[in-house]
């Protein structure tokens, strides 16, 4: 375990403080004069998300996808998709039906994979698994709180599900694939071919863009960008510019273990080694590229 410690960054780096032992080990992370602190273990996962318009809101959480408007609420088990004719030809219906009344698929959807909210549009992408927990659809579905009536309707453009999976097993209850740049949507995943890239979603229209020719083991969406961690050896820390399409490569890792996040308006790559008896915490602030590697002497045999 790593005891508390303190090191301070160059002139053009970030300050990194960790606090804390085991479960309780936290990350102070200070650059451009704000300060956020965020845990190196992943936080618990959440179980609803919810978006708010004046005194409407639109919430995902057990029951299904709740639309309150005053005190009206009306909640959307999203079980129609499934078997939907604007999604799905006869013959395929008919096989997920079958697939169904065998228990190998279910009508309702098992996670949603992200949500963000625009104004009064919320936008929600979400993920039918199997009875083996591998994902057979993503949906885009959209809620204008603004609407005398709102609820769900399909987003993009036909055949509405996605060509792509951002997991390919079921993702946690409440996800964060799911990015907006302005009105338009950006989902990172992977192709049936292998190949991974992102999908740009807007009212009427969807398009796919190709990055890697191999799978990906992580990705981060942050400010216009996809970050992502390369499958191969050396493990890579690299960017694409959702506008632009440019690549870079942001860092190198000596292990496949990383882990991406964002706090406030920061994002950022981190990732342990252990040798010699020091366990080292590497920390990279991905806009600028600057690195911090901060050994701690561990505890224990």
């Amino acid at each position: 375990m790593m005891c508390a410690i303190l090191a301070l960054a160059s002139v053009q780096g970030p300050t990194v403080a960790i606090s804390g032992t085991g479960e309780s080990l936290a990350v102070s992370l200070r650059y451009d004069g704000t300060t956020e602190v965020v845990r190196f273990l992943p936080a618990r996962p959440a179980t609803a998300k919810a978006f708010r318009f004046e005194d409407r809101w639109a919430v995902w959480d057990r029951r299904g996808l709740s639309v309150r408007v005053g005190e009206r609420v009306r909640t959307f088990a999203l079980t129609d998709y499934a078997l939907h004719p604007k999604l799905w030809s006869r013959n395929e219906i008919a096989k997920t039906k079958l697939l169904i009344d065998k228990g190998e698929r279910k009508r309702e959807p098992s996670a949603c994979a992200g949500a963000v909210q625009i104004g009064a549009q919320t936008y929600w992408l979400f993920q039918w698994s199997d009875k083996a927990g591998s994902v057979w659809m993503e949906v885009p579905l959209r809620i204008d709180l603004s609407e005398d009536d709102p609820r769900p309707k399909l987003h993009g453009e036909e055949p509405w599900r996605l060509d792509l999976r951002t997991s390919r097993t079921a993702g946690p209850f409440v996800g964060s694939s799911l990015d907006a740049i302005g009105p338009t949507l950006v989902a990172p995943g992977s192709f049936s071919d292998g190949t991974w890239g992102f999908a740009v979603i807007t009212e009427g229209s969807v398009e796919y863009k190709r990055v890697e020719t191999e799978g990906v083991r992580s990705s981060l969406l942050h400010g216009g960008r996809v970050y992502y961690v390369t499958s191969g050896t050396p493990t890579r820390i690299r960017l694409v510019d959702v506008i632009t399409g440019e690549r870079l490569d942001v860092a190198e890792a000596p292990t496949h273990m990383v882990q991406l996040l964002s706090a406030g308006g920061n994002a950022w790559a981190s990732w342990v080694t252990e040798g010699g008896g020091i366990t080292t915490l590497s920390v990279v602030h991905l806009a600028n590229r600057s690195q911090k590697d901060i050994p701690a002497r561990a505890r224990g045999p």
